[in-house]
């Protein structure tokens, strides 16, 4: 290995973080305006199961901290709601699962 023959040399700063995001955003807009838009609807919709998450915990402590059985019944129906389709197996051991019987 050589080393470098400048080794007084400083690191440049890097620009600032936020005006760095906002020219991106600036210049991914200007040339994919509905894929910005889409993109920000999708990353919108991610967030939609946490705060569904949030209210149903928030309903189900409420209802039991001031012993509302009504407020259970929210809950229960919300959590109804949240709960995740039921797809059989999943997870990469399901992939050996799946891969096996299909050889079969």
């Amino acid at each position: 290995m050589t080393s470098s023959p400048n080794r007084d040399r400083t690191i440049e700063p890097l620009p600032p973080a936020l005006s760095s995001m906002w020219r991106l955003c600036k210049l991914g807009y200007r040339h994919e305006p509905r894929l910005m838009a889409v993109a920000f609807v999708l990353s919108q919709l991610a967030v939609l199961p946490d705060a569904l998450l949030a209210l149903w915990l928030m309903l189900l402590g409420k209802g039991v901290l001031e012993h509302r059985p009504g407020m259970g019944w929210k809950a229960r129906r919300l959590g109804w709601v949240c709960r995740p389709p039921r797809r059989g197996f999943s997870g990469p051991s399901a992939l050996g699962c799946s891969a096996a019987s299909a050889t079969r």
